[in-house]
């Protein structure tokens, strides 16, 4: 009951407040891994954190996510834990930049193999975004259109949002 509470309060908040973060953390903490036995909410516990601004303990418990999805050959969760992973980083100027990239196509690159079209698009709008924050923007505005052709639909709040960043660049 306290996974599905903690996913219904992350997908609610997901553009509010960091105090409306905190419930979905704190429903959350309350899972007894002992009893529930399923890592899987390791993985929202990371997006609660993520969206609550809290870098090292989103990347923690993403890095845990992350861990139980490869166990369980669960491909696609995966991906999504690493990526939330690779968000985490703080500056866009680190000396490790050309190895997030990596990252970054590395799973472009996986999601293209599983046919995974929407979490290829976040990926590469993430990695626009990345390249927009050091001001190199026309690799950025490459990715933010790879991202709009990538997306499905044409209609989604998603799709609107990644125009936006492409129509800023």
């Amino acid at each position: 009951f306290y996974h599905l509470q903690g996913m219904y309060y992350i997908s609610n908040y997901t553009s509010l407040s960091n105090e409306d973060h905190q419930k979905a953390i704190k429903v959350l903490k309350m899972i007894n891994i002992d009893e529930y036995r399923n890592e899987e909410y390791y993985h929202h516990l990371a997006i609660a954190y993520h969206f609550g601004s809290s870098k090292i303990l989103a990347y923690k418990y993403a890095e845990m996510a992350l861990k139980f999805f490869q166990k369980t050959n669960n491909y696609l969760f995966a991906i999504s834990s690493e990526s939330l992973m690779l968000l985490q980083y703080g500056s866009e100027l680190e000396m490790n930049f050309s190895e997030v990239v990596e990252r970054y196509k590395d799973l472009i690159h996986n999601c293209e193999v599983l046919g995974d079209r929407e979490r290829k698009a976040i990926l590469l709008n993430n990695l626009g975004v990345k390249y927009f924050k050091r001001e190199e923007y026309e690799t950025a505005l490459y990715y933010f259109e790879e991202s709009i052709n990538e997306t499905v639909n044409k209609k989604s709040i998603n799709y609107l949002r990644r125009l936006c960043k492409y129509l800023e660049t």
